[in-house]
Parts: structure tokens; sequence; C-alpha cells
């Protein structure tokens, strides 16, 4: 900000300086701003140099990563710039300006595609760039807002550092195998391509795999996916597997660093948040496997997506806090991202919900700034009420069992001596066997596993005291307990309750270092306090870890409850005896900054020493071949998309007494159209019947048997009569996999063959 000159006295003169050159006046040229962009570059090459180890071409990624920047974090950053109520620094206008970019170009995905335009989506964002250099007042946004103090070094650094973690930590997300060569996806990779593929041409979203259910999902992940494919022409398979998300990690690191600036004031305690949110740590010294336990879940596109919109939503409400009001612009984002978070992942506005009742509560009791919980809230509730019966998951497959994720312990079914149809089946309100003797203490062991992974979190409690400020403290510890209490209590058959907790983990980062923010300002000498426990941390992990696992053990229940227990209070009492006996306030803050300290190292330093590149897994025998990946793509150019498919195809395994592991998914994903019926693991009837004849979900029969009869009989007993019943369900084409189940040699006697190779043959419904 320039300073204030005093007015000349009379006959006074200026005196003046010789002028510096114009470009000495320009940011771009100060030599701090080369040192930003030398480390943005190393980055850059670094991902392009990770990818390439994985076959990714790298002028496609570079064209990527360019267009996402014109199309979504410009025009966002200049709304951003426009709404907000300004003070904001380089790193947050770009880290709000993408998010905010993300939500305008769902906004202008849903409309291109709508007018069926899609293509030209990349178009989209002239409507923000016209306005914004045609108009005056407007011009202003492209530059910082004034004021804005300059983005240190080291800042840049860390977030290059937590993104290159991240690329490394997450790599085995860029391993599925490249078609047309033979590839074995993780099987909801294919189905996750599926839903984009569909959304390319559609607002809404369809069952691509079953044609005419309906699937309610929280889909906006692969709307911004088909969006993205939209943009950059770049072939859906490619940009899935090996490009969507590398921004989107980007995002992530600066979004809890933005985040953590405004709640903390430095810059140092964001930088922390995101290193615990890629690195996801926990105290894994007991042996002992416990369910969650990380915030980023990258074969979930639904998880890594949602961590984006739970950070967008958190900057606001941070400012709200700190400030005692929000622009209407910043009103405007909030609300908007409250709106997408169903779409996004069911699980962020319950935990969001939670956690404002309990800073409200909290607020009540002392009697202080209520409005600033109890305002937020009420948007939150009434924006939960509208959307998420649109845009989240129906809840099928789900119920309720306390305790539920107790039995995806493998501790807790081991120690029991539980079958794996018990496991998975037994139990009512309850999971089975947890009142027995044996049971109760596996719970307490599972239990005190949790207390002790999560030790650091104590570092927040400061955060909690009446003199941080406001209530913002116990709104993120209410935001982490409210995921990991539904975690407990839903039951979900493919074990999603998990994400509930996952996201509420960032809650739990953000507490965390706040708290020891505010402990380091207590003393004088933090830095050598850090120090010490940093390094007291490390050593104990590595001493612990190695010597707790060999005295715990399933077979050994009340053993390990025992070791576990004497851990979790020698952990206890090496934090509470010295601060007992320190000699004075100072020293007792220093004890409790090493100890913080000492807790969120030793949880950070197993994810960052084990990082590495994952190696490529080799590809199963049932893996789709080159050749039916050739067909696939065949029928994608030969046809519309909204021209239905019937296929052989159902099983993904090979089937085995007659049960069918009905998850293949690959003939929608790689024909990117809708198929009448290929696998069905995850349509409504299959959760709903999960258990009948002890059977999961993804082994019950499809629940339409004339429907399912009709489709077989198209390929092993083709007729006329099969064929015309065929064309009043839409179907266009067969897709004949020979490999994958018989095919009768008389079916071009009914359809016309238009494609054909060694393991597929593609016919036409005339």
């Amino acid at each position: 900000m320039p300073h204030a000159t005093a007015p000349l006295a009379h006959g006074e003169q200026q005196s003046t300086a010789p002028a510096s050159p114009w470009y000495a006046k320009r940011s771009l040229f100060k030599g701090h701003v080369w040192a930003h962009l030398a480390i943005a570059l190393a980055a850059l090459l670094f991902t392009v140099f990770i990818l390439a180890l994985y076959d990714t071409p790298a002028l496609p990624l570079l064209w990527y990563i360019t267009v996402f920047i014109f199309t979504t974090s410009g025009p966002g950053a200049l709304l951003w710039r426009a709404i907000s109520s300004g003070g904001n620094d380089k790193l947050t206008d770009l880290a709000m300006g993408t998010g905010l970019g993300i939500l305008l170009q769902l906004a202008l995905w849903f409309v291109f595609v709508s007018l069926g335009v899609g293509d030209w989506l990349i178009l989209g964002p002239l409507l923000v760039y016209v306005p914004f250099l045609a108009a005056p007042n407007l011009r202003k946004y492209w530059t910082s807002a004034p004021g804005s103090k300059p983005l240190p070094v080291w800042v840049t650094a860390a977030v290059a550092a937590c993104y290159g973690g991240a690329l490394l930590k997450y790599s085995r997300t860029f391993t599925e195998t490249l078609p047309p060569a033979a590839n074995s996806w993780y099987q909801d990779q294919y189905w996750h391509l599926g839903n984009a593929a569909g959304l390319l041409t559609r607002n809404h979203f369809i069952d691509m795999r079953v044609a005419h259910d309906p699937l309610t999902y929280h889909w906006l992940s692969s709307a911004h996916t088909a969006s993205q494919a939209l943009t950059t022409g770049i072939d859906l398979p490619l940009l899935f597997t090996r490009m969507w998300i590398v921004p989107l990690f980007a995002l992530i690191v600066i979004l809890a660093v933005a985040v953590g600036k405004k709640l903390t004031g430095a810059w140092w305690p964001g930088a922390l948040v995101a290193a615990l949110t890629i690195f996801a740590p926990k105290l894994d010294i007991t042996g002992v496997s416990l369910p969650g336990g990380t915030a980023l879940s990258t074969f979930s596109p639904s998880q890594t997506f949602s961590a984006v919109v739970m950070l967008v939503i958190l900057f606001p409400l941070v400012a709200l806090w700190q400030n005692g009001r929000l622009s209407v612009g910043e009103w405007i984002v909030f609300t908007a991202a409250l709106a997408v978070a169903p779409g996004s992942k069911s699980s962020v506005l319950p935990v969001i919900i939670c956690g404002l009742a309990l800073g409200l509560l909290v607020s009540l009791l002392r009697r202080r700034g209520w409005k600033l919980m109890a305002l937020p809230l009420a948007v939150s509730i009434a924006v939960f009420l509208a959307v998420q019966p649109f845009m989240g998951a129906n809840g099928t497959g789900s119920g309720i069992m306390i305790f539920s994720s107790l039995r995806n312990s493998s501790f807790y079914p081991a120690a029991l001596g539980l079958t794996p149809a018990e496991q998975e089946f037994g139990g009512g309100l309850l999971p089975m066997s947890l009142l027995t003797y044996l049971g109760l203490i596996t719970f307490s062991v599972i239990m005190l596993g949790y207390l002790i992974s999560y030790a650091w979190l104590w570092a927040g409690l400061p955060a909690l005291r009446r003199d941080a400020g406001h209530e913002g403290g116990w709104v993120l510890l209410g935001i982490g307990f409210a995921g990991f209490a539904a975690m407990m209590i839903i039951d979900q058959d493919g074990s999603s309750q998990v994400y509930f907790f996952k996201i509420g983990l960032i809650g739990w980062y953000f507490l965390a270092a706040w708290g020891l923010h505010l402990l380091t300002k207590r003393i004088q000498s933090p830095l050598g306090a850090v120090a010490v426990g940093g390094l007291v941390g490390v050593f104990a992990l590595f001493v612990l870890r190695a010597l707790i696992p060999n005295f715990t053990s399933p077979e050994r229940p009340l053993w390990t409850l025992a070791v576990v227990g004497a851990v979790a209070l020698l952990l206890l009492m090496t934090v509470l005896l010295p601060w007992k006996f320190a000699r004075s306030a100072a020293w007792r803050n220093t004890v409790l900054v090493s100890a913080a300290t000492a807790a969120i190292a030793g949880a950070l330093i197993l994810p960052v020493t084990s990082l590495k590149v994952a190696p490529t897994p080799e590809t199963t025998t049932w893996a789709v071949s080159s050749e039916e990946f050739q067909a696939a793509d065949w029928l994608r150019q030969h046809s519309d998309p909204n021209e239905v498919v019937a296929t052989n195809v159902h099983c993904w395994f090979a089937p085995s007494d007659d049960r069918c592991n009905s998850r293949a998914f690959w003939v929608s994903g790689f024909t990117q159209r809708p198929v009448l019926l290929e696998g069905w693991a995850y349509t409504d009837a299959a959760h709903e019947a999960h258990g009948i004849n002890g059977l999961s979900f993804s082994l019950q029969p499809f629940h339409d048997a004339d429907l399912f009869e009709l489709n077989e009989a198209a390929f092993v007993d083709p007729s006329t009569e099969t064929m015309d019943a065929l064309k009043e369900q839409d179907v266009k084409w067969l897709f004949a996999a020979k490999q994958r189940s018989d095919v009768a040699g008389n079916v071009g006697d009914y359809a016309t063959e238009v494609y054909s190779n060694d393991d597929v043959t593609v016919y036409r419904l005339d």
C-alpha cells in the first residue's frame, strides 16, 4: 500500500531521483517472483517426468494443464477478486479462484450440454474474460488487489513439495494400462469412466450399465471429468487415468494453505494442513488395522473432488469467524459450494452441519457470537434439505449398526474367529459377538488403537479455549467427530461409511494446526521446542513401531489389550509428567509444543519416508483385451451417444458355481454408450438384496429375470422375436465378446454384422 506524503510547503521544490526503468516497477521483474516461477516450473517438469513413467504423452498433458488454467483458474480468479471482500494474497486468489472456477465450469457444462453444444464449452470462459477486458472498472482485477502482501518463497516451495508428494504417494492412480493395450483396471474405474462418458452429451445422470434403471449417485466429479474432456478434446480414457486428478492435487494443497492462513494469520499452519491432508497421517504403531484414516482416496473420484468442495466451503466460513461478516459475493460462493456438496459426496454436508451445530451450542453456552454459527448452520440445513434428494446418493444398501466399522478391521473378525459370511452379514443393531467377553476386549483394543493413532489431535485443544476468539475450533472438532460417528453408526454393504470419516478428518487437520500455532505463540523459542519435539517424535515412532506389533495379535486379544493400553498410558505420561513438574508456565507451554510436534511428526514421518513411484501391476488373465477395446472404440466412433447396446459381458471374473461377480463395466466405459444390461452390482435392487442366500450385492442375480433372459437369448438362442423385443428396448447394437461367454454362430442371421475381430463381433439391429 502506498504511504501518504505531507503536502509541500510554499516555495519548496519536490526533490527528484533518477527514474527507475519501467520494468523495475513491475513485480514480474522482482527477484523473488523469478524464484516462484522457477519452483512452479520445477513442479511442472516433475509432473511431466512422473507421468512419463506411466506412458503419458507430454504434449497432451501440457495441453490439459493449459486448458485447465484457461477455463478454470483464470475466470475463477477474476470473479473471486471481484466478489470477495478483499485483503487476500496471490495464493488465496489462485486457490479460491480455481475453486470458484470449478463451480463455474460445472454451471457452464450444464448450460452448454443442455443446449447441445458441449463441444464449444471451451468458449464458455469468454463470458467472464470479455467483460473483465471491456469494462474499465473490472480491468483492475487482472492484477492482485491493492495491499496484497508478497508470497514468501518458502510457501511456494512447501506447496510444490506437498504437490510432488501427492504425485508420488498416489502414483498408483496412474498405473492403469492405457488402451489399446490389454488392461485390467480396478473395476470401479471402468464404472466411473462410463459415468463421465454419459455426461459428455447429457445434463443428467443415467445408469450406463443398466440403461433403463435409475441411478442416484453423487456424480459431479464425473461431470467435471466430462467437461474437461469436452474442453480439451483429449480421449476420455487417457484423461481419466492420467490427467483429471493432477490439477486437483495442486488445488487441494493451495486451498489448504489458504484456509490455514485465513484461520491463523500465519503461513506455516496451512502448509502443515496441506501435508496432513496429502500424507494422511496416523500414529501407526499398534499393528491393529483401523478403517478410514485417509482424507483422500484417489480410486474414489468423488472423494477427491469432495475434498476440494470441502475446502472451498471452509474458506468463507473461516472468514466469517475472523471478520464477523462476509460480502454478498462470499455468501454466494459459500452457498453455491454447499449446494454442490451433495453432488460431490453425500458425506460432506452432514458433517459440516454437525460441526456448526456443536459450534452454535458452545457459543450459546458462552453467550457470545452465536450468529457466526447460527447463520451458516441455517444456510447449510436449508441447502441440504433442498439439494440432497436430487444430487446425493439415496442410501440404498445402508442401515444402522452401532460400531459397524469394527468388523472392517481385520483384527475384530480374526480375534473372534468369525467366518467371512459372519463378518459381512452377521449381527443386527450391533456387530456379531460384540457383547461377549471377547468381543468387548476386541472392541477396547480397536478404540484404544484409534485413540493412539490420532493422538496428534490433542494439539488442537488451545483452539477450543474461549480466548481463541471464536468457536470455530469446536466446529472443526465436531466435523471430525461427526465423520467418525457416522463411520461407526452407518452400515453400508460396500463399507462406504468410511467416507464420512475421511472428509471429517480435514476438520481435525485444521484444528491440530491451529492449536499448535496458538501454543507456539505462548513461548519465546518455538523453533527449538519444535525441533526437539520433532526429533523425539520420529525416534519414538520408529522404536515403538519396531517393538509393539511383535506383541499384538488377534490370537491373543487380552494380551494385546494390555499392550495397547500400556502404550496409550505411556504416551499420556510422557506429556503429563514433564508438564506437571515443569518449573514455570513457560516451561509447561514448551513441553506442550514439543509433545504436540512429536505426535504430528511421528504421524507424518512414515508416509513421507515411504514415498516411491508405484510399480505398474501385472495384467490379469481376465483383462480387457486389445481386440475388445478396439471393437468398443469402433462402436463409439460409429454410433450415436443415445443408441443402446446389448452385450453378453456381465461378470468381471470368470463365473464360478453359477455365481457372477456382476461388476463388468468396461463395455459401457469404452463404447461410451448406454448398455441394456451389463454389470448390475451397483443397482438399487442389488444393494437391497445384499445378504440374501449369503451372497453379497455383487453376486446377486439380476433382479429382472425376464429382461436378463431376453438379453441372453440374443447371443445364445437368437430369433426374430428376440431381436424385435430388443428393438422395443431401444437396442441398436449387439456387442458379442466371444471370450466372455458362449455366442451362437447364427446371430448374424438376425442382425447385420458390421465389425469383427478375434475377440468381438459387433452387430447392428436394422
